[in-house]
């Protein structure tokens, strides 16, 4: 009986659990090697307009 109990405050501590968001940052015409040393933790910049193959390599 207390198995139960026990799983069943552990499955609702993890509905309960608000997920992380992530902030984009502006890159504003810096390069992006700048915004990127400035960046903080769950910051990100998103610049799809770098790459107009859509191709890493």
């Amino acid at each position: 009986m207390r198995f139960f109990r026990t799983a069943a405050i552990a499955v609702a501590a993890s509905c309960l659990a608000l997920p992380a968001s992530a902030q984009q940052v502006a890159r504003q015409d810096r390069p992006i090697l700048e915004v990127a040393a400035q960046l903080k933790n769950g910051e990100y910049v998103w610049a799809p307009e770098l790459s107009p193959s859509g191709a890493c390599c």
